[in-house]
């Protein structure tokens, strides 16, 4: 989640930038005006991320490509002459007039819409899957369960180092109550090799396995 909310904000900055490169100087008119532009990065983020939710997005791109009375082509920025953002600019500033917005509207909004509906559905997804998971794993194992596992760890590991020998491993997991010894590989090989979560688990040089590992591996196990 954390990478596509990253990637989600990567796409909001290019696009903003490229927005302000190429509407930066469109007069206001209709549903472009002082609240919904293009004249600065920031005013940029903020409106590409109310079209991400896919408000109001097409009609702006529409008001874009209305034509403007009087409209300069060439509308650049003097640099002993802001533009006109907003009251506090006025009087030594430029009144910003440019032009309509070309048929490069068409491919920067629909892009733009495509890629973030893409990824805002898959960071939908990826939530829902999560709340899923972290649910099916409480609905599986409650407290009498871990306390059942810590039990049954203590009588391999008296003096509570949260290490066992990895050979002492499948003599743990034949004693282990339901439910999380639930698998016929362990007793029949007595080996933890056989089971493919299992055999995931780190061995130190010393040839133990931690605590940690074990129970995670196994809680991914009843997950599956």
């Amino acid at each position: 989640i954390a990478n596509m909310g990253s990637l989600l904000l990567l796409i909001l900055f290019v696009y903003s930038v490229c927005g302000v490169q190429l509407y930066g100087t469109v007069a206001f008119k209709g549903g472009v005006n002082d609240q919904a532009n293009f004249r600065s990065v920031g005013n940029a983020m903020l409106l590409l991320l109310r079209f991400a939710t896919g408000e109001g997005w097409n009609g702006f791109m529409h008001d874009l490509l209305v034509p403007r009375e009087d409209c300069e082509d060439d509308s650049n920025h003097v640099r002993d002459k802001p533009w006109c953002l907003n009251d506090r600019d006025y009087p030594d500033c430029q009144e910003v007039n440019g032009c309509a917005a070309g048929s490069s509207a068409y491919a920067y909004f629909y892009s733009f819409t495509a890629i973030v509906s893409f990824v805002m559905l898959n960071m939908v997804v990826g939530i829902v899957l999560t709340g899923f998971e972290v649910s099916s794993e409480s609905e599986l194992l409650a407290s009498p369960d871990l306390e059942k596992f810590t039990r049954t760890w203590a009588i391999f590991d008296p003096q509570a180092t949260w290490f066992i020998d990895a050979s002492r491993l499948p003599a743990f997991l034949s004693k282990l109550p339901p439910p999380w010894e639930d698998s016929e590989c362990e007793r029949s090989l007595g080996t933890y090799t056989c089971d493919d979560d299992l055999a995931e688990i780190s061995v130190t040089a010393a040839k133990k396995v931690h605590i940690v590992d074990v129970a995670s591996l196994l809680a991914k196990r009843l997950v599956r």
